[in-house]
């Protein structure tokens, strides 16, 4: 085995999952329009909007730290490629149920029952976005031992640096989606005048710009979805195991361990 297929396969994953970044780009723009009339400051005086927030952005937030602070536990007792697949093979799911939610009620998304289920697909998109961040690090981690383990060095900022480029590459792949997307309805700067004169003089963002709405609530929703679902695939070869490793990070230990010779 080569060890650094297993580096490899982290970083093909991590690319192919680079539409999840969409949820992160669009969602805050889309609720200040969807839900807030073009100005997310006024959930601050109006209970309703701001319920509707908390619930919705809330539970984006909330699911992606809880998982963040389980995974070290279920990182101890199953294989973090496991955990990995796991979360990024079933957080598809509620990314592609929020675009069905949209179509099912593509105007009466504000109303309280709606706000509930999607603060719940929120919250299962969020909390598989986080248990993938911290999985990825881990498994990055992993393969770095492997490395000095089979060839004596350790390539910390090789392969951190990979992760860096995730993040970066999410971004750029985001921006690229985004554009042709929002150039498909229009969506330019005249426009976006045009639009948001129309909504401080009482126009529905939801009714009346459906066109931008459902582009938006598809970005956060399809492109992601799919990018999670194919994420799995370099994964599912990780070779990696966490037997494995504990027992190649026990030998590393004993060695660094030693005193060095003169």
């Amino acid at each position: 085995m080569c060890i650094r297929d297993s580096f490899r396969r982290m970083l093909l994953s991590g690319l192919l999952r680079s539409p999840s970044q969409l949820l992160m780009v669009v969602a805050m723009t889309l609720f200040s329009y969807y839900y807030c009339d073009g100005d997310l400051t006024t959930a601050f005086t109006d209970p309703k909007k701001l319920i509707i927030i908390l619930i919705i952005a809330g539970g984006l937030f909330i699911g992606q730290f809880i998982t963040m602070a389980i995974c070290p536990a279920l990182i101890k007792k199953y294989d973090v490629k496991k955990i990995y697949n796991i979360f990024s093979g079933f957080s598809a799911i509620p990314y592609a149920l929020m675009f069905v939610v949209y179509l099912i009620a593509p105007t009466n998304l504000a109303d309280i029952k709606w706000v509930i289920v999607d603060g719940i697909l929120f919250f299962a998109a969020g909390a598989g976005f986080g248990a993938v961040n911290v999985c990825q690090s881990v498994m990055i981690s992993d393969c770095i031992d492997y490395e000095e383990y089979h060839n004596g060095y350790r390539p910390d900022g090789v392969f951190f640096s990979g992760q860096s480029f995730i993040t970066k590459f999410s971004a750029g792949v985001a921006s690229i989606i985004s554009g042709y997307v929002y150039n498909a309805v229009n969506y330019s700067d005249v426009n976006i005048d045009a639009m948001n004169n129309a909504i401080a003089n009482g126009a529905s963002f939801a009714s009346d710009f459906s066109e931008y709405s459902k582009a938006m609530w598809f970005l956060i929703s399809i492109p992601p979805a799919i990018g999670m679902a194919i994420s799995v695939i370099p994964t599912l070869k990780y070779e990696i195991t966490r037997e494995s490793h504990d027992k190649m990070l026990k030998t590393l230990v004993e060695k660094h361990s030693q005193p060095e010779q003169q």
